[in-house]
């Protein structure tokens, strides 16, 4: 018991040793950080008294392999296991309810991704919230209660290694991007008390095959997002006739789907759900097969009396699809429309078609005429010297491929448009090179003359034989021909086809090759040539911004500040929308959230949607949605951006400051956020324009302006701008103002000496500075450090292993140069090391405590209080009341993007 130290019922704090620990009866809650980097514990046992599980109970437990949690625990903490390293195997099934802060699951994420494989979620569990296992990469099988009643948005999202599901009867409802990025999914189990399904919640689900979907959900919507996965496609003749227009366009009327499908179901489906609507995606499937079994079938019903509805629909199948109709065939039709008594009108609307009336009277010619477009495309061709001989032998030479490779395209009338135009448009802008496919035209997007073949094709139609050819030859390993098809998919593609293609080529990589994989870094060369918003993020991700920029006679940092940052916000950080019944307008706040303003003068976090008409709601709640998703991303990408800065002192010219930070509403947003300095003036923006430390108004000069560092800034001014932010509750996108500035002179060589540092807190820090090279299998281990010279010893040692708890020593360090960097790195392990400081009553600590927020000064007293640490207690008191007179102690200094 002496190792428990309990108040009131709270485990505050365990200080054993001990590897296996039982909780006595007498505690009713386990308090924050209560077990904090207890790393030889391994089992723990929690009795039926305990109710809630603190915040950081159990982080950095890493030698911790099973828990028994107890029924009564209502509540857990967020990232109460995390650091857990070794923690599986275990089934949690106590769970009352998953998401937000009291998400029992939300480590699985953080920190477990790579270690659980399976998870029972038992009957008292009444909601699987957004996000609750989003990320488990090695999560294998789900079981989930008949107590779920639903299945939150992105529940399940990129849980790449998950291969089934068992879903209880009492779930209703499966959120949207439910399952999105279950890649190894085979099979899952939908009850029939399922009544709806979210758009994408099998999006990326290849292996899928063994799913039902019960007659209960009479609409099925784009439930595998924009690519039907080909494993499922014996079920489509079950549900086609129950998808919504937007499922049927994307899944079943494609090529290579639609081709997979029996004649006798192709035709049901066009009798079924054929419209004006659908008519466009319908064209291009019409074989000569379909066609004359669809006139088989018409005939045959004809002989019985048709309904005025039957007898129109022969009617608008002749007119829509004459041009793949025999003549034969279509004056039987006609025949038999004449002979129908309810046949009058349907046979109208035939003579009012005067291209269908000709050809009906011209049944016995069997030469097909060549349409205005297609004599368009044989002027040119013949102005510029093209054969379908030579087009076509490009076309091998280039790609290995022949002109029944690439789907035919319709005109924009929807006729039929001779090959010769496609084989022109993939050759127009390449040619050989050493026997490879380099780039001819050097200009970005399309060729004048390109273009002009280009206007006389359907849009839809052309890019769907971009998508096919794509699909069939682009990523295939090695250094195939077909890779080449990238140049010319990418200088025509859509942004939406541009989008499918950038999520994709990831996956080109290679083991051996890496990004340099053929496939792959073909396509990064031919996206520099796409004119498309998706392709510049490629760019971005793959570091050849510069490239593309380059291109277009603009730099980076413009298409980053410009282009990428437009999310569709006016100029005052608003978006309005039309729902109906009220216009409502998204608000940018000045912590980065949105809020949304109604008629009535009230706000709210979403879009109402009572009373609103339901396609205004849908359309403006998918357009809110993906603006959120998008300034999400925006921010988290300046935050990154911004925060190099800071650490390098990289500064913009006035005017490139202005264009970025005061014109984007977005990023105006982010700017307001933090201080920044021209000369030796330091300012903020705000609502009203630039104002100064004491809050007088500041006109921007012609100097380079940067981010300010307290580093180089007065007491005054640093403690000026401190309570600016507070007292205006505004939060950093990362804690500029109160990044502790080091004296050079007080950092003694010897500074860490015998502070033991595991081996995750030098990992992934490259953005702070710290490098690590890990050679000969992790048996050399090599630390670096930015602006430091710094002597690093391994303590703990393996044979060709690394455990992310191995300790190590920094024996020595010094200043290679005295920056902001070297600032940075110094304030980092003073951070890291305090702890133990503490526990050993250390008074040196009081030339570390100038970096610390108020918040973090309380948990050292905290600390220093549980460890008796007398003096550490007192000095630490006395700082509090001298450095924060004026703070709350609980205050937030930093927002938070993860």
């Amino acid at each position: 018991m002496n190792n428990f130290k309990i108040k009131d019922g709270i485990l505050v704090k365990y200080t054993g040793k001990e590897t296996a620990v039982t909780i006595p009866d007498s505690v009713t809650s386990i308090g924050d950080s209560a077990f904090w980097d207890c790393t030889s514990l391994t089992s723990i046992a929690i009795p039926d008294s305990v109710t809630s599980i603190g915040s950081d109970a159990f982080n950095g437990c890493s030698s911790l392999t099973s828990i028994s949690i107890s029924d009564g625990v209502t509540s857990i903490g967020s990232d109460a296991f995390k650091n857990c390293t070794s923690l599986q195997g275990t089934t949690y099934d106590n769970a009352v309810y998953l998401g937000n802060k009291n998400n029992p699951f939300l480590f699985l994420w953080e920190v477990q991704s790579e270690e659980i494989s399976s998870c029972i979620i038992n009957e008292r569990t009444k909601i699987v919230s957004v996000n609750a296992f989003a990320w488990c990469e090695s999560l294998q099988s789900v079981h989930i209660g008949n107590g779920v009643t639903s299945i939150g948005k992105e529940a399940f999202e990129l849980c790449e290694s998950l291969q089934s599901v068992h879903i209880g009867n009492g779930v209703t409802s499966i959120g949207e991007s439910a399952f999105y990025g279950c890649e190894s999914l085979q099979s899952i189990s939908i009850p029939d008390s399922v009544t709806s399904i979210g758009d994408s919640a099998f999006d990326h689900c290849p292996k899928l095959k063994d799913i039902e979907i019960s007659d209960n959900i009479t609409s099925i919507p784009m439930i595998f997002g924009k690519t039907f996965p080909v494993s499922c496609a014996d079920k489509i003749h079950k549900w086609c006739l129950r998808m919504s227009d937007a499922a049927l366009k994307a899944y079943v009327l494609k090529q290579e789907t639609w081709s997979a499908l029996s004649t006798d179901t192709q035709a049901e489906i066009y009798n079924k759900k054929h419209s004006k609507a659908l008519t466009k995606f319908f064209l291009p499937l019409m074989n000569e097969t379909l066609v004359e079994h669809l006139v088989a079938k018409y005939l045959e019903n004809a002989a019985f009396s048709l309904s005025a509805t039957d007898c129109k629909k022969i009617s608008s199948f002749m007119i829509t699809y004459h041009v793949n109709i025999s003549g034969e065939s279509l004056q039987s039709l006609y025949e038999a429309l004449l002979a129908q008594k309810n046949g009058k009108k349907a046979i109208e609307e035939i003579t009012k078609d005067p291209t269908l009336s000709t050809k009906l009277s011209k049944t016995d010619s069997k030469k097909k005429k060549t349409t205005e477009t297609e004599k368009k495309i044989f002027a040119f061709a013949d102005a510029h010297k093209i054969s379908v001989a030579k087009a076509t032998q490009k076309l091998k030479d280039y790609y290995g491929l022949t002109p029944e490779d690439i789907a035919p395209v319709q005109d924009t009338e929807g006729k039929p448009v001779t090959p010769l135009a496609m084989l022109y448009l993939m050759t127009a802008h390449e040619t050989m090179k050493d026997n490879d496919v380099v780039v001819q035209y050097k200009k970005i997007g399309i060729s004048p003359e390109a273009a002009e073949i280009l206007a006389l094709l359907n849009p839809d139609s052309f890019q769907a034989a971009l998508r096919k050819l794509a699909n069939e030859n682009l990523g295939i390993k090695g250094h195939s021909k077909k890779m080449y098809l990238a140049y010319p998919i990418c200088r025509y593609a859509n942004e939406e086809l541009m989008t499918e293609l950038t999520k994709l080529a990831p996956k080109w990589r290679s083991s051996v090759s890496g990004n340099d994989a053929p496939p792959l870094r073909t396509f990064r060369e031919a996206n520099l040539y796409s004119n498309t918003r998706a392709a510049i993020l490629f760019a971005d991700k793959y570091k050849e911004l510069d490239r593309y920029a380059a291109l277009r006679g603009t730099t980076a940092d413009l298409l980053r500040d410009s282009t990428l940052s437009d999310i569709g916000l006016s100029a005052n950080g608003t978006r309005t929308y039309d729902l109906g019944n009220q216009t409502v307008t998204a608000v940018l706040q000045k912590d980065l959230s949105f809020l949304i303003q109604l008629e009535n003068g009230k706000t709210a976090k979403s879009l109402p949607k009572k009373g609103a008409d339901p396609d205004a709601y849908a359309t403006a709640n998918a357009d809110f949605s993906e603006m959120k998703k998008n300034a999400k991303k925006i921010v988290k990408n300046r935050q990154t951006i911004l925060f190099e800065e800071f650490l390098s002192g990289k500064s913009h010219s006035a005017d490139e400051w202005k264009a970025a930070y005061t014109e984007n509403p977005l990023l105006r947003a982010v700017a307001s956020l933090l201080v920044w300095k021209q000369g030796k003036n330091t300012f903020v923006l705000t609502e009203n324009g630039t104002i100064t430390s004491d809050e007088k108004s500041y006109e921007i000069g012609k100097t380079k302006i940067s981010l300010a560092h307290p580093m180089e800034m007065t007491a005054e001014d640093l403690s000026a701008w401190q309570k600016y932010f507070v007292e205006n509750s505004l939060k950093q996108p990362f804690e500029q103002i109160w990044e502790p500035v080091i004296d050079k002179d007080s950092i003694a060589e010897d500074r860490y000496k015998g502070c033991m540092i595991p081996y995750y807190r030098f990992t992934g820090k490259n953005k702070h500075g710290i490098s690590v090279t890990d050679e000969d299998f992790h048996n050399e281990i090599y630390i670096g450090f930015e602006d430091l010279q710094v002597y690093v010893e391994r303590i703990d040692w393996g044979w060709h292993y690394i455990d992310p708890n191995h300790r190590f020593e920094i024996t020595n360090i010094t200043f290679k140069k005295y920056t902001r960097m070297a600032n940075h790195i110094i304030a980092y392990f003073d951070r890291i090391t305090i702890y133990d400081r503490i526990a050993k009553d250390d008074v040196s600590i009081l030339n570390m405590l100038g970096g610390f927020t108020l918040a973090q000064i309380m948990e050292f007293i905290r600390i220093a209080s549980e460890n008796n640490a007398v003096n550490v207690t007192a000095l630490l008191l006395n700082y509090k009341n001298e450095k924060f007179p004026d703070f709350d102690p609980f205050a937030e200094f930093s927002l938070d993007f993860e």
